[in-house]
């Protein structure tokens, strides 16, 4: 098991540094830069691009932002001349906050429902979880926030407009939380149906254990795998992806600061955004691996 993990971990490195490169080259391969839209003197043009490296050689800059980023320093914004770990360290908390409250309360109520679903299968209540969990994904996240902002914030005036002085996450977590958790329902209830169906659940019938024992100790137990297949990328996407909802609930967090980076041609932002994406979708991935074998013993790697 450790060398399963030690080979997975050098996999992931090497992973981590070719979506690096690929980034980086790609980026600058496009045509135009951060200063070539702003109304700029040629001089003052050229002493930014001098300030930021960006006249030197595209080889020599790629190896410049390595040797940074090897002593953790991930470089200044162009847009506003901050350092990328101090926007980091004040904005990835906030996104960190609510991506995790989404996806918690996406798997825990996705995996109920579906659950239920299929325990209900052909009834009623299977029908309406259906219908509701693909209603919802037809629902698009800016959509959805849009909506739920004018209700319950401007309509109704249940909850504040978020702020960092009062903040109120119960809107953007329901936001962000919607499609996974019809994702997840459809998901479970598949995966259930099927464990449902196998001889050992029989058994535990035959053995005269209670329908809650059968459902949630042998057959849910069963079906989770596919279930952390989806959470493990889907955590690291939310948390740092939760861009359109940040932008729309005006969230200081780093999906907001990823949007105002693609547009003003941030380099070093976009790369700092991309790396902890990249980072943080390897870890989830191995805790997904890890969590496979402790859900399921007969899972070797070896």
């Amino acid at each position: 098991m450790s060398k399963t993990i030690f080979r997975r971990f050098l996999l992931s490195l090497l992973t981590i540094i070719l979506i690096c490169t690929l980034t980086f080259f790609v980026m600058h391969i496009i045509p135009g830069g951060p200063f070539q839209q702003k109304k700029l003197s040629d001089v003052t043009r050229e002493a930014l691009n001098e300030r930021y490296h960006l006249n030197e050689p595209l080889i020599t800059q790629y190896f410049l932002y390595l040797k940074g980023l090897l002593k953790g320093d991930l470089g200044v914004s162009i847009t506003d001349g901050r350092s990328i770990n101090e926007i980091i360290r004040l904005s990835f908390p906030i996104s960190c906050k609510l991506g995790l409250a989404a996806v918690s309360l996406a798997l825990i109520a996705g995996t109920v429902f579906g659950t239920l679903a299929a325990y209900q299968k052909g009834k009623f209540l299977d029908k309406l979880i259906l219908f509701l969990s693909t209603f919802t994904t037809a629902i698009p996240s800016f959509v959805l926030s849009i909506l739920l902002l004018f209700v319950f914030c401007v309509k109704l005036k249940w909850f504040p407009i978020w702020s960092i002085h009062s903040p109120s996450y119960v809107l953007p977590v329901l936001a962000l939380s919607m499609y996974p958790m019809a994702y997840t329902t459809r998901l479970a209830r598949t995966s259930m149906l099927e464990a449902l169906g196998q001889d050992y659940i029989r058994t535990a019938k035959a053995k005269g254990l209670s329908s809650g024992k059968v459902l949630f100790r042998h057959a849910l137990r069963n079906s989770l795998i596919p279930i952390i297949t989806f959470a493990g990328p889907e955590i690291a996407y939310i948390v740092t992806g939760s861009m359109v909802v940040e932008s729309i609930f005006n969230i200081a967090g780093i999906g907001s600061s990823f949007v105002t980076a693609i547009t003003a041609r941030d380099y070093t932002m976009i790369m700092a955004t991309t790396l902890l994406l990249a980072i943080l979708m390897v870890i989830m991935n191995l805790i997904c691996d890890i969590l496979y074998q402790v859900i399921d013993p007969r899972i070797r790697y070896d």
